[in-house]
């Protein structure tokens, strides 16, 4: 049994509802957007939330929270500019908002937890690692495996920031999120799940090492 909250528009909750408690789950919490969900958060203490991928019912701060609490998050999609919001937010565990609970059912089993943050002061800061993924000049695909990399790890329960620094033509923000009109290509970036601070990267953890994909090779340091 999971212990279920829902912040979703009233149509999606009364075909959604019934099925998830046929299913044996427990609802904790109906809400109507993501300001009241965030409210009750700590006092119905759910395993997960299912949101709908909208403004209104999915925003930074409600991550933030279910991030501290280590709550898992599914997001309901109805329209590519939805997974878009969704990603720009760094969620990545996506469902069509059409689907049926016996499809969502599956989803909840492999939806990564997210880890209860630790209260400042009490555990020193973690040292993060740094990849840096360059190659020649040219379209080798520098921008798929960084974005490929960064959404492999964030989807292991890792905190990810992925940062394009091309100060020439940026292209990870656009490629990832579908964002357009960036600032300077330099501080063009997109954050995969909570941001890491610069500080907290150590630069003594880099070392190089080759990657291959047939005649194109890229350096990854890690």
């Amino acid at each position: 049994m999971v212990r279920l909250a829902l912040a979703v528009p009233f149509e999606l909750e009364d075909r959604l509802s019934p099925s998830a408690e046929r299913h044996g789950h427990d609802i904790v919490a109906r809400c109507s957007s993501a300001h009241e969900l965030a409210s009750r958060i700590e006092s119905v203490r759910p395993d997960v939330v299912v949101v709908a991928a909208t403004e209104r019912h999915l925003t930074e701060s409600l991550l933030a929270l279910c991030d501290e609490a280590g709550v898992r998050v599914l997001a309901l999609v109805n329209s590519e500019v939805e997974r878009r919001h969704a990603a720009s937010l760094g969620l990545l565990e996506t469902a069509d908002a059409a689907s049926d609970w016996s499809e969502l059912e599956g989803l909840l089993a492999v939806i990564p937890d997210r880890a209860p943050q630790p209260v400042a002061g009490t555990v020193a800061p973690e040292r993060g690692t740094i990849i840096a993924v360059w190659g020649p000049a040219g379209a080798p695909g520098r921008t798929s495996v960084a974005i490929n990399i960064a959404a492999e790890l964030a989807a292991a329960g890792h905190s990810v920031a992925l940062a394009d620094v091309d100060t020439y033509s940026g292209s990870i923000a656009p490629a990832s999120a579908g964002t357009s009109g960036a600032s300077a290509p330099a501080r063009s970036s997109v954050a995969i799940r909570r941001k890491m601070s610069p500080r907290n990267c150590s630069s003594s953890l880099v070392k190089p090492m080759m990657l291959t994909s047939g005649e194109r090779r890229s350096w990854l340091t890690i």
